[in-house]
């Protein structure tokens, strides 16, 4: 048999994959960093053997940021109890459109909550205050 050309092969995979599938409409969806809007499905980003996935497992509501996490970001999750993983920044991030040093809460389905250019605290700290059902 022939295989699918790779045009079609890659439609066929964002068809059923649920790679289009978007939330930003819904009201655990708050801003945008970079070309990443919250209600987004997280962008993978492959950092060497490893990739920003692997934390996903986890199925639980966290904070990433590419770059460098502040120390009050870091002190809020700490006080939130929202696990913060910090990735190196990289060239792969910047093509996924992640902005570097941004603040992106993650929902344990793998959609971004909290997209924060500024990857303020506060902010984070009433997100999670404004829906506390879900998170932390």
């Amino acid at each position: 048999t022939d295989a699918l050309p790779d045009f079609a092969e890659r439609l066929l995979f964002r068809t059923v994959s649920q790679t289009n599938v978007e939330y930003r409409a819904s009201p655990l969806s708050e801003g945008k960093a970079g070309a990443v809007s919250a209600g987004d499905r997280l962008p993978w980003v492959v950092m060497g053997s490893s990739d920003n996935f692997a934390a996903l497992k986890s199925l639980q509501w966290q904070a990433h940021i590419y770059g460098i996490a502040s120390p009050e970001i870091a002190a809020a999750c700490n006080e939130l109890r929202t696990p913060l993983h910090e990735f190196a920044w990289s060239s792969a991030a910047r093509a996924q459109g992640i902005a570097e040093n941004a603040l992106y809460l993650i929902r344990p389905d793998g959609y971004v909550g909290l997209a924060d250019p500024e990857a303020n605290a506060t902010r984070l700290r009433a997100y999670i205050a404004c829906n506390s059902r879900g998170a932390a």
